[in-house]
């Protein structure tokens, strides 16, 4: 779990105490499973879309690479995608404003 948030965030200790909560809450079981999905990439699929996209991924991210997310606009060209910085894995907890502003922006006419 330690490498979900971003190792300088202000908030690390607190945000790691929550991610644990929050894994508690789910069940030991539930845990397991969650770490054990085998995901597929869905490129396929991701070129088949024709409605906006948006990728959203952190440069620090230490769960999941800057390559998956190239991957994902490479098949989808028509994707928004940003790259946040100083964020880990949990961008939408270490990063919620930014995040939040985003998606208002990329959902804004």
């Amino acid at each position: 779990m330690q490498r979900a948030v971003h190792p300088a965030h202000p908030e690390r200790e607190a945000l790691l105490d929550l991610l644990q909560s929050m894994s508690l809450d789910l069940g030991v079981e539930r845990f397991r499973q969650q770490l054990s999905v085998i995901r597929a990439d869905g490129h396929a699929e991701l070129a088949a879309l024709r409605c906006p996209l948006l990728l959203l991924a952190s440069r620090d991210d230490q769960m999941r690479t800057l390559q998956e997310t190239r991957n994902m606009q490479a098949a989808a060209p028509h994707a928004v995608c940003h790259i946040l910085d100083d964020c880990g894995h949990m961008s939408v907890l270490e990063q919620a404003e930014r995040i939040s502003q985003l998606l208002l922006d990329f959902l804004s006419p």
